[in-house]
């Protein structure tokens, strides 16, 4: 059984009936990115919980052969490891929730439960639980889904909803010109930058910028070298993330729909579950894009008959990738927010 090292803001003491926030890092940064979130529990009366995905540090590593199958170009190889992975966290949410006796939702569903969330390319992961369901074991559904209330995208890139993360060449961390090192450096200056895109609502790419602004410095670059190491995990991303990225598109974009668009699946699995999908204003152009291409295909379900799962696309104004880091009470507010105005009766909004 695989094991996730993770940290516990633990349970709030002025209330019973509180619920808890499971949150999955990106490519490259463990759970330590979120550790700012953890103090703020007490005040919003939630519980959070951040882990280490397998490969990071103190989480079970992937065997070999697991790693063969995360890099095959074999498609069938890419569904196995995500059912794997489906259900490994399924597993550790329900035992989780049993162990720690998690309030489950109430009548009304505005308390309890648990909201998972997947931070960047960890939308993949979240979103697994749901695109890749039938792997799933029938015991393990059972044992969690009177806990599980939602799940939450929380700025995923565009290959998560089928769109192009390449322009203007390669991702720099496929460049062996550089060290690792080297590549993350450049990598992670981009990532946590902050942008000022023509528009947010247009839906043309023309309209977001590719070059930072100047005036505000990225993120990674106000980190103390302390808060750095601590943070940043550049050898297990090679190993265990980058490879993903040359999935096909279409192998994402399937796994969404059927994550999201698809009725048989929402009815049979987690019938009860919404979904959030949150993307950030000042973010880089694919984080963007995938906001905007979530909206595209709930519109393409909608001309299609298609009600899927109750899906809310909401923008976080202001901040950039790393709100959590920058500005973690306003992000921790918001999430609150999302996750409270959450249990609203089972239709799209």
């Amino acid at each position: 059984m695989s094991v996730f090292a993770y940290d516990d803001s633990g349970a709030p003491v002025d209330t019973v009936n509180y619920t808890t926030l499971v949150i999955l890092h990106g490519t490259g940064f463990n759970k330590n990115i979120f550790k700012k979130l953890l103090p703020l529990g007490p005040k919003y009366q939630i519980r959070v919980v951040v882990l280490n995905r397998r490969g990071y540090p103190g989480s079970t590593p992937f065997t070999d052969e697991e790693l063969r199958s995360l890099d095959s170009p074999d498609e069938h190889a890419h569904e196995m490891f995500f059912n794997a992975r489906a259900q490994e966290l399924a597993e550790f949410l329900a035992d989780f929730a049993i162990r720690e006796r998690l309030p489950k939702p109430n009548a009304n569903c505005s308390t309890g439960g648990i909201a998972l969330m997947g931070w960047s390319s960890a939308s993949s992961y979240a979103l697994c639980l749901l695109s890749h369901a039938p792997g799933i074991a029938g015991s393990t559904r059972k044992r969690l889904e009177p806990f599980l209330r939602s799940v939450i995208v929380f700025d995923a890139p565009g290959n998560v909803a089928g769109r192009s993360i390449y322009r203007d060449g390669k991702l720099i961390a496929f460049n062996t010109t550089y060290t690792v090192e080297e590549r993350f450096k450049h990598f992670n200056a981009w990532l946590s930058a902050y942008f000022n895109h023509a528009s947010v609502t247009s839906h043309k790419s023309q309209d977001l910028q590719l070059e930072p602004d100047p005036s505000r410095p990225a993120t990674t670059s106000t980190m103390s070298k302390v808060e750095h190491q601590q943070i940043v995990c550049n050898d297990e991303a090679m190993k265990v993330d980058i490879p993903k990225t040359l999935y096909p598109l279409e192998e994402f974009e399937r796994w969404l729909k059927k994550a999201l668009f698809e009725d048989d699946m929402a009815k049979k699995f987690w019938p009860k579950l919404k979904v959030d999908v949150i993307w950030c204003e000042r973010s880089p152009w694919t984080f963007v894009e995938a906001g905007w291409a979530i909206q595209e295909l709930r519109k393409e379900s909608d001309r299609l008959r298609i009600k899927g799962r109750p899906l809310r696309i909401t923008m976080m104004p202001g901040v950039n990738h790393f709100a959590h880091w920058d500005e973690p009470d306003k992000t921790m507010a918001f999430f609150v927010k999302t996750i409270d105005n959450a249990c609203i009766p089972a239709a799209r909004f």
